[in-house]
């Protein structure tokens, strides 16, 4: 998961670009969905497609690992947002996909216990 805010979110000089990657064993690690996200009331300033996410796409795949990459994905972007629920961004967000029976916060609180259980389990 990486910060879509930044102009680069994947830094050759970060602890994942010079001990994290180098070390990943392809015979475990088969696959690699990179996550970019970004804080709620921020500007995106990074996509899948920028210069710095190519470059980790292209080092995954050096090593043999397919990889995909996903552009502020909803479900990430609704947990991020019940620390700023009040954002027109997170506001607009909540309100055009729940059910009328679900409140915004009801929602939020539902995504954060998915994600939760999520890695939990890996």
């Amino acid at each position: 998961m990486f910060n879509s805010s930044q102009e680069t979110p994947f830094a050759n000089d970060s602890f994942f670009a010079t001990w994290e990657l180098p070390n990943i064993n392809p015979k475990t690690v088969t696959s690699a969905e990179i996550l970019l996200v970004h804080y709620p009331g921020q500007s995106v300033r990074s996509k899948c497609s920028s210069a710095s996410i190519t470059e980790l796409k292209n080092k995954l795949q050096g090593k043999g690992i397919p990889t995909v990459c996903h552009d502020s994905p909803r479900r990430v972007q609704l947990v991020l947002c019940g620390d700023y629920p009040d954002t027109e961004e997170c506001m607009s967000l909540v309100s055009s996909s729940s059910p009328r029976h679900i409140t915004p916060s009801l929602e939020l609180f539902l995504y954060s216990l998915l994600l939760y259980y999520y890695f939990l389990i890996i």
